[in-house]
């Protein structure tokens, strides 16, 4: 149940007072969402005097779709008195002064319905080639290993939203109500008001000649969904390792150039708040990392190992965030935005670890970490000026730096040590 348009009488973190509600709405979502993966590799190795080599090629693709997806709001619009109190986040109370009122199924009008087909798709295709020559650093054995990768990867939002008002008094949520609910909370002098998924879509389809299309607001909300970015990434990378003595020390440096590529939609209100079209937009950003690594590992005795590493990563935007798809409300004087323009996160790791092996597969080991971060990704709020006009854009930005700091202790050990009942199980 959604209330909206009271007065607030008192408010504290955990509780409310609202009095004068003047909208009161029960809503449905009637929906059947399907998932598909398709996953496919191929790869192999092959040797020539003293190297090795390794090449394959991979395809993913990952589908959900929503079709028919059904939404109604039923809405009330008696005035109510409510409260609420959330101090027990896993029982929850809310409470209404005409509780005979708010219960009754009649007094909700079937307002507004959302027919949605949505289809989200994503593609990635990699290629990849290594070598690799064992060889000699003096008396020190050793390797030399180097290749590269190509990863194309593609994401694309398609909805088409279709949205009916119902302007008459045709149908209440009395008409579709179930009887019957596992919800243990908010039940009315009878029972909890839910309505009926099928008795609802069936009143739906019988009276689609009484609701009025609305053309504008159905390809507003199509149009903000939609969107396809691609993103391509072509890696070089290359490393050494070498045992001396009791370490074993590895080297290595990546190179990562990416391309992305995105568009969408800006969703566009004039100075009367009106809908004033669709704009598409599109955006392109290249941008290369450069990713150096240093681990060591030594064999502090037969059963004790000590792991020192220096690495440096990145992470990039989701497409959820990096999307171009944008609403400009001229007469609020707001923007709400993807940031095609983001940067990755950047971070340099420093890690030193120890584990201590027992007898009886066990292991007890305690690391200490320390992450030096920049441009992390967060979102805000922020006055911009856009062709000489003032905007709160709303949108996702590149923080400075942070740190990251922490100690983690571990302990494993296999119970068959201490009786034989226990045999595979483990703590």
């Amino acid at each position: 149940m959604k209330l909206e348009d009271g007065t607030i009488q008192s408010l504290t973190d955990t509780t409310a007072v609202i009095t004068d509600i003047e909208e009161t709405d029960r809503d449905l979502k009637n929906r059947f969402e399907e998932q598909e993966i398709f996953l496919f590799s191929a790869g192999g190795e092959s040797s020539y005097e003293n190297w090795k080599f390794g090449y394959g090629i991979s395809f993913a693709h990952a589908e959900e779709n929503e079709p028919d997806r059904l939404d109604v709001d039923f809405r009330s619009e008696e005035l109510y008195d409510a409260s609420y109190n959330f101090a027990n986040s896993y029982d929850p109370m809310l409470s209404v002064a005409d509780s005979a009122s708010v219960f009754d199924a009649s007094n909700f009008l079937f307002d507004e319905a959302v027919v949605e087909n949505n289809i989200a798709e994503e593609d990635e295709t990699a290629f990849f080639f290594d070598a690799r020559r064992d060889v000699l650093f003096g008396d020190n054995p050793g390797f030399v290993k180097f290749g590269a990768k190509l990863r194309q990867k593609e994401k694309t939002v398609d909805s088409q939203i279709d949205i009916y008002s119902n302007d008459s008094s045709n149908g209440t949520l009395a008409d579709v109500l179930q009887t019957g609910s596992r919800f243990p909370f908010f039940r009315g002098p009878s029972n909890y008001l839910k309505a009926d998924p099928a008795l609802t879509r069936q009143f739906f389809n019988s009276s689609m000649g009484d609701f009025e299309f609305e053309d504008e607001d159905s390809t507003i909300d199509s149009s903000s969904a939609d969107f396809t970015s691609d993103e391509d990434i072509l890696a070089l990378y290359g490393m050494v390792e070498s045992n001396i003595g009791d370490w074993t020390v590895t080297g290595g440096a990546r190179y990562e150039q990416t391309d992305f590529t995105t568009t969408g939609n800006n969703i566009l209100f004039d100075e009367e708040e009106d809908f004033a079209g669709v704009e598409p937009l599109s955006f392109n950003k290249d941008y290369d990392n450069l990713l150096a690594m240093l681990s060591g590992r030594y064999a502090v005795s037969d059963t004790g190992i000590l792991r020192l590493s220096w690495t440096n990563t990145i992470a990039r935007p989701k497409f959820s965030q990096s999307a171009f798809s944008r609403e400009t409300n001229i007469a609020e004087e707001e923007i709400v935005s993807g940031n095609p323009n983001l940067d990755p996160y950047e971070s340099m790791n420093f890690d030193i670890a120890y584990d201590q092996y027992m007898e009886g597969l066990g292991v007890v080991s305690v690391s200490v970490f320390h992450k030096d971060i920049d441009s992390y990704i967060f979102s805000s709020t922020e006055d911009v000026v856009i062709d000489g006009n003032d905007f709160e854009l709303v949108s996702f930005m590149n923080g400075n730096s942070a740190t990251i700091s922490g100690v983690e202790f571990g302990c494993q050990q296999d119970l068959a040590e201490f009786a034989p009942a226990f045999n595979g199980f483990g703590i």
